[in-house]
């Protein structure tokens, strides 16, 4: 290579001193102008390697703060995960307190129940009407503070206990009522068991409720003729009932 570059000078130095004046500063002008042209071309690499390099540091800064970011998030995820497993084995806590209270209170009303039975000799038409009394106070108590199970068996134990008692009737519409609306058929069991109940005032003054109850399940669920068939029975049957002028206006409605 180096034999070769000192041929070339060499021709060119015979040209030199072969050519005119003006031949030489054409080719010095080339020459000038040919340096230019190379340094306007590293000067424009130069240039854009230039914003490469600042467009790849940009890109890196981005990077380095959106994964920032992203762990800050993640930290906070897991740190309101935690929070929220632990609310909710709070709420089982308190639950699980509530539930056992709830028992506690049930098994000391049997309790009771069977004591003053056993005290009146097996006859306990003295303390019968207390203690249904003291069951029917028990169950609306968990039904007002939502425990529907606790009050459901409060309530069976009720009717089973005293199928006689005044709260009976009242006892059936109230377990329909916890399972409404997300079960629909065990409602409708309960309403339905008041409508079988042997014949008397107590009976009677719960079964236009019953109905009223039945027809507004039907009438949720669509079947417009069952709903007023319910209706209808307490227009015609119960016309003092507390009932009656709501039935009447639904019947209307349809």
């Amino acid at each position: 290579m180096n034999r070769l570059r000192r041929i070339f000078l060499g021709l060119m130095v015979g040209a030199v001193a072969c050519a005119t004046p003006g031949q030489v500063r054409r080719v010095e002008t080339q020459v000038l102008i040919g340096q230019a042209e190379q340094h306007r071309a590293d000067s424009a690499r130069a240039a854009e390697l230039g914003r490469l390099l600042a467009h790849q540091q940009t890109l890196m800064d981005s990077l380095l703060s959106a994964t920032a970011t992203l762990q800050t998030r993640l930290s906070q995820l897991d740190a309101n995960a935690a929070a929220g497993v632990e609310d909710v084995r709070r709420d089982i806590s308190i639950l699980t307190q509530s539930m056992n209270v709830s028992t506690q209170k049930i098994a000391q009303i049997r309790s009771d129940m069977e004591a003053r039975s056993a005290a009146s000799g097996g006859d306990s038409t003295g303390g019968a009407a207390a203690s249904d009394d003291a069951l029917n106070r028990a169950a609306d108590q968990e039904l007002l503070a939502g425990r529907n199970e606790t009050a459901r068996e409060a309530y069976h134990l009720l009717i089973n206990s005293f199928p006689n008692s005044a709260y009976t009737p009242r006892a059936y519409i109230r377990i329909g009522g916890t399972f409404e609306p997300a079960q629909p058929d065990s409602a409708r069991a309960y309403y339905q068991a008041v409508l079988k109940l042997p014949a008397s005032a107590v009976a009677q003054a719960a079964a236009p409720t019953a109905l009223y109850k039945l027809g507004q399940l039907e009438e949720r669920a669509g079947n417009t003729d069952a709903a007023k068939a319910f209706y209808q029975q307490i227009v015609e049957r119960y016309p003092n009932s507390v009932e009656y002028g709501q039935a009447l206006a639904k019947i209307r409605q349809q």
